[in-house]
């Protein structure tokens, strides 16, 4: 993997410093369609000064150009959330392949941060993705609301039957968020491409959610009891928690469908961000969902704009 920072004045820049980065590791960048392609993973990029910076997932580009089985919508970095984007800030871009991800995470106002990741999930069972599916998300979704709230709820819902909150993990929201199902309100995206009977709602899915009500439940399963008896009360050590994602099938069932890789969640009550862990042969780089809050450690609440104590754990080579 390789590893970029520095510091930029506007989510225009940001987006010239990831294409940099992409370019010079096997991505391909189209600068009229605003679109980087690597493989079956490919994303088209649209920034607007300070405002935000917008990713929408696709299956590779098309002879124009254009995206192959784009998404229904977009995710996006924000200016205008409920603490806002103070510039400059600082960046740092993760890069990697096998399979292929870029991860990036803005850090602003001292202590809050916003995310952005895209590439292609590993395949627990997945038949119509034709292999790794690709995958998308950021910290906003496109349904803003008023100041957006990026959060996070124990329980795995981040909503809370608030509109504007916005999970601040990859897939981590259990359900609909704020009690809507339509594609505004979503901010993690999967490629299944699956046929109607593999589908709860009855309708072929190619991204997921695709604006059907229960198509899949976007969540770590079983790993959200894990994250909160986290860290050890013994030795204060949080473990390392991998983030998969599961589908909805009839009959009430449900079934891993895959996994994003690079990363995991951890419970940062006794890292500081920026603190790298070494296991073994690897090592990883914690930084905050959001924002740290030992306070208010499993951020109950609907009405917060931090993270407790769960952040984001990047695979990392110094």
């Amino acid at each position: 993997m390789n590893h970029y920072e520095g510091t930029v004045t506007s989510f225009s820049d940001l987006l010239t410093a990831i294409v940099a980065a992409a370019t010079a590791n096997g991505w391909t960048w189209n600068a009229s369609k605003g679109t980087l392609v690597n493989g079956n993973s490919s994303v088209q990029l649209t920034a607007s000064g300070t405002s935000y910076l917008r990713i929408t997932g696709g299956v590779g580009v098309d002879g124009s150009g254009n995206l192959v089985a784009a998404a229904p919508n977009y995710s996006q970095m924000y200016g205008a959330t409920a603490t806002p984007v103070a510039w400059p800030v600082s960046y740092q871009i993760f890069v990697y392949d096998a399979p292929v991800m870029i991860a990036v995470a803005i850090n602003h106002s001292v202590n809050y941060w916003q995310w952005m990741m895209w590439g292609l999930t590993v395949n627990l069972g997945l038949t119509g993705a034709g292999g790794d599916a690709p995958f998308v998300w950021a910290s906003v979704r496109a349904g803003i609301g008023n100041a957006p709230k990026i959060s996070i709820n124990q329980g795995g819902n981040s909503g809370q039957g608030s509109v504007p909150h916005h999970p601040s993990i990859p897939f981590w929201s259990a359900d609909s968020q704020g009690g809507q199902n339509d594609v505004n309100y979503r901010n993690a995206w999967l490629y299944m491409n699956e046929p109607a009977s593999f589908t709860y709602s009855g309708g072929a899915v190619g991204w997921t959610p695709d604006g059907s009500s229960n198509t899949v439940t976007s969540r770590t399963g079983p790993s959200l009891g894990t994250a909160q008896r986290q860290p050890n009360a013994w030795n204060g050590q949080s473990i390392l928690i991998r983030v998969r994602v599961q589908a909805i099938r009839p009959s009430q069932l449900k079934s891993w469908v895959a996994e994003v890789p690079h990363m995991r969640v951890i419970r940062n009550d006794n890292y500081d961000d920026n603190a790298v862990i070494a296991l073994g042969g690897q090592q990883w780089k914690v930084i905050s969902a959001r924002c740290k809050n030992a306070a208010q450690s499993q951020r109950e609440g609907a009405d917060a704009d931090h993270s407790g104590t769960y952040a984001i754990a990047m695979e990392y080579t110094s």
